[in-house]
Parts: structure tokens; sequence; C-alpha cells
């Protein structure tokens, strides 16, 4: 036997464990270190997974094409699901699979029991020894249409969002119920999924896949090569960009990749907010960003400032803080009131800060489904963490007219665990939102100006990564659209800083209150 034909049955022994070898092998596509990483996360501990990549580096290839393949030629009981925004593309990435099943020799070397039994324009379906599994091995379908099979042992979620199901709050909606609801719910026990595509606004549902219990997320900048996680934080770089070393496709005869010149070129000839969300995946939202200008300044005046991330009443409310300092002053708290606990309502959430010579500190978020007195508890705990905390704003709807009618009960506070000194600091101011929080002058927007001063520290680690909460904040501001409802925590930071602006902030206003700072 020749030496090329051992280095072969070498090469085929690893491409049926290894996806990267086997991508290489079978289809003749050199797998760049940013995707070796992608399958690398994939196949991990992690079985669910949510990606922000570039256009056209290689996504629908790798995991509608590639990984279908490699997974149901490594176990024919696999139930795979290919969904798209649209039926198009995983039907056409189905064709692909189909194509090689039936014609490739190298598949037929890797994996030679491979066979198609049943062939339809929206699945595919292997042979399987001994089995009584009915539903397709891969079934392709776009997120808007007929979902197709029961039940699946891996999703991949594949550019689920186009520009009509993200432009307006409701179509936003439709795509997460239908996404949560019908595709997650379809998933077995131990089931994987992958998601990837390019962002679009930070309230879409991709957006809220990524903050789901259980979810691994990532970010890849096509212009740096940085990849951030979550929180934003950097994890690594990749040096000279995700997709430097370009290939000529044997078949075609197009060249792939993304070597600087062409990243070069397409920033001179793409807007500059296009550019941003398709190669260096940050999101725009209709309002293109009132907030997002001056965030990373803010993040670097509050670089060393780290919230620390607890859960308080039985895991129902999510608190990211840092220990109280006797020096803080004008302190107050804004409170976004949701007093319905169903699972569809919004939550309450709580924005505590300190506002000294004109800056404005975060001291602590709180957020979750919170009932009335649960209310009232987290008021009285937080006048009791911050002794010079002077009062509350909450917007003035039923809600609001239900805590003050706790907050101006004495005995009622006292019932709840407040001690007499701690239920006479419970101050409930109202504030009138509708049109307000709308207004350029006072609403949700003119707090962009403390932001464009540098007056509102971000609070972040050294490497400007943020906590949870801080991240939905930061979220929240970036996707701010002044006709839809704003985030729960956006609103509750307005409101602190709607108290702020009427009652000062510089120590020599707070004798309306009978207290005295000398």
């Amino acid at each position: 036997m020749s030496a090329r034909s051992d280095l072969e049955r070498a090469v085929v022994e690893d491409a049926r464990v290894n996806v990267n070898t086997f991508s290489r092998y079978v289809f003749g596509v050199k797998n760049q270190p940013f995707h070796k990483f992608l399958n690398g996360i994939v196949d991990g501990p992690s079985l669910k997974n949510t990606f922000d990549a570039p256009v056209e580096h290689g996504k629908t290839t790798q995991f509608s094409v590639i990984r279908p393949l490699f997974q149901i030629g490594k176990n024919p009981y696999e139930l795979m699901a290919l969904v798209s925004s649209s039926p198009d593309l995983p039907r056409r990435a189905l064709k692909v699979i189909r194509a090689h099943v039936r014609e490739n020799e190298r598949l037929h070397r890797v994996f030679p029991n491979l066979r198609l039994v049943e062939n339809t324009q929206s699945s595919i379906t292997c042979e399987r020894p001994r089995s009584t599994i009915k539903d397709a091995s891969v079934v392709a379908m776009g997120i808007e249409g007929a979902i197709l099979g029961r039940r699946w042992t891996w999703l991949i979620t594949d550019d689920i969002l186009r520009f009509g199901s993200i432009w307006t709050e409701a179509e936003r909606n439709k795509c997460w119920e239908r996404l949560s609801r019908e595709l997650l719910g379809r998933l077995t026990a131990r089931a994987r999924h992958t998601d990837i595509g390019t962002p679009w606004v930070a309230s879409d549902a991709r957006h809220k896949l990524r903050r789901r219990p259980g979810y691994t997320f990532f970010r890849f900048d096509g212009w740096t090569g940085d990849v951030f996680d979550i929180n934003g934080k950097k994890i690594r770089t990749f040096e000279g960009g995700l997709w430097p070393e370009t290939y000529i496709d044997e078949v075609s005869g197009i060249e792939f990749g993304w070597p600087r010149w062409r990243l070069e070129e397409q920033r001179r000839s793409m807007v500059g907010h296009e550019f941003d969300r398709q190669i260096r995946c940050q999101p725009i939202s209709q309002a293109l960003q009132i907030f997002g200008n001056h965030m990373d300044a803010c993040k670097k005046l509050g670089q060393g400032i780290v919230l620390r991330e607890e859960l308080l009443h039985d895991g129902r409310v999510r608190l990211a803080g840092r220990r109280p300092e006797q020096s803080w002053r004008n302190i107050f708290t804004g409170v976004d009131l949701a007093i319905n606990k169903a699972e569809a309502a919004h939550d309450t959430a709580f924005f505590t800060g300190a506002s000294e010579d004109r800056t404005k500190h975060v001291l602590e978020l709180r957020r979750g489904k919170i009932e009335g007195p649960d209310i009232i508890r987290n008021m009285i705990d937080i006048v009791r963490r911050y002794p010079m905390h002077l009062g509350f704003r909450c917007e003035s709807n039923q809600g609001q007219k239900f805590i003050q009618h706790f907050a101006e009960e004495p005995g009622m506070l006292e019932a709840l665990g407040a001690t007499p000194e701690e239920a006479d600091r419970i101050r409930v101011y109202p504030q009138w939102t509708g049109a307000n929080k709308s207004s350029e002058s006072v609403g949700v927007r003119a707090m962009n100006i403390e932001f464009e001063r540098r007056r509102w520290p971000i609070p972040c680690d050294t490497d400007m990564g943020t906590c949870d909460l801080v991240q939905e904040w930061i979220d929240g501001l970036k996707e701010f659209d002044p006709v839809t409802h704003a985030d729960d925590m956006v609103m509750a930071s307005w409101l602190f800083w709607e108290q702020t602006r009427d009652f000062g902030g510089t120590g020599d206003t707070w004798s309306r209150f009978g207290i005295y700072v000398p």
C-alpha cells in the first residue's frame, strides 16, 4: 500500500470525528481560525450558542451545509432543523446536502453508510438501521412559515431576521414569540441550538435569545478581528482579521475571504452605520442610536468600577450594586413599575444613583417580576443600604398610587420590616410620563447630553466588560426609539435623572427636605 493511500486513510479517519478535517477533505473548504473557533464552541459543553458574525464570512456554508452533513453522517438518528428568515436559503442548503450525499465520493469514504431513503423539497431522511423514528433527518423552513417536524435534536437558526421582521415593535415581538414558543418548544431534552446571524437592532429576537438562561454568546468584529462576550468584554483577537487568508473554489473559480484590502474597500463603499452592522456586528436602532456615540467614553470613565451581582427574594429579583460608602450623598432611585406578575408583563426596575457635582454615579440596579409588597420591601432595603437616600421617583400611574398608598402608611411599612426611621425616609414622588418621556428637552433622549458631557460613568471592569444588568441598560439606551416603549431599566434611569434635575445635585438645595448639608 502506498504512502499516499496511508495518508488518505488517516485523513478519512480524522474527518469522521473532526468537522474541520471533514470540511477540507469533503468540500475543499479550508476553515480559518475563526471558523475553527466557532466549531470548537459548538462541539463543546455548551449546548446552546448564539453568535453575531459578519456577512459573507462562511456562516451558511459552515452551519447550514457542512455541519448538518457531518452530524447525520456521524449519527443517522439525528433530527436537525435548518431555519432562516425565509425558506429559500435553507432549501438551497438542503439541495447542496442532497447532491453531496448522492454524488460525493469522498463523503462516501468518510461515511459509507450514509444513504437517502426519502427526499422532498423541504426535507431528507437518511437510512436508519432498526429505527422506529418517523421524522426526517433534516428539515428546511422559514421562521414565518409552516413548522416541519415534531421534535428536533439540533436546531440551526441562520440569519432568521430580515428588515421586515425588525422594523416595528409588533414585528419584533411576533418573531420572538415564534422563535421562543414554537421553535424552541420542539427541542428534545439534550438538544443543541446553534444560532448565527448579523445583528439588526438591540431589541430583536436574537438579542432576547442571548439573554435566555443557558445560552453562550459571542460577537465577532470583522474589521478588528476582536471577539466579545455578552457583556462587551473582549476575550480574544484574530490577528489580521477573521478571514485574512483567501482561497479560490476549485469548481467555480470564485475567491473567498476578507483580506485587509477588501475590508477597506467595503468600508469606503458602504454607509457608515451599515458597515458597522454588517461587518463589525454592531446593532442599530430606528433612532440610529441616540445614545450610541458616547457609551465607550463613559465606560472609560467608569473603568474599574465593578457592580457585584446577586439574586434577591427567592431569585425573583436581580441586583447589581457596589458596596455602600458613607460619603455618598444626594442619592435617588428611579422606579419603573410593573405590578402585573404575568410572564408577558414588563419588569419592575430600580435605578439608584448619586448626583455629585453634576456627575451621575450608578450605585445599583434591580430588576424582576415583583408584586406590590415586594416592591416596598425593595424600597426598604434601598433606604437601609443608603443612609443619604432622598426619595423614589415613580411613574404616575395606578401602580404608583398603589405604592404611595403603602408609603403613606407607617404601620404598613413597619409590618413589612421597616424601622420607624426607615419608614419616614421612604418618600415617593410622582412623574407624569406620557408626552414628557418623548420630549427632546426633558424626555429620555435629553439624558444623552449627560453622556455627551461625560457626566455619567458606566461601571465596567478593566477590560471594559460590564455585568448583565448594566449591559441590559446600555442595550436599552442604544436601541431607544422615541415612538415605542423604552426598556424598563432605561425608564428607571430616566426617572432617576428627572429627580436629580428637579431637586438639584450640588448639595445646596436639600433644606427643602429638612436636611442641611454643611
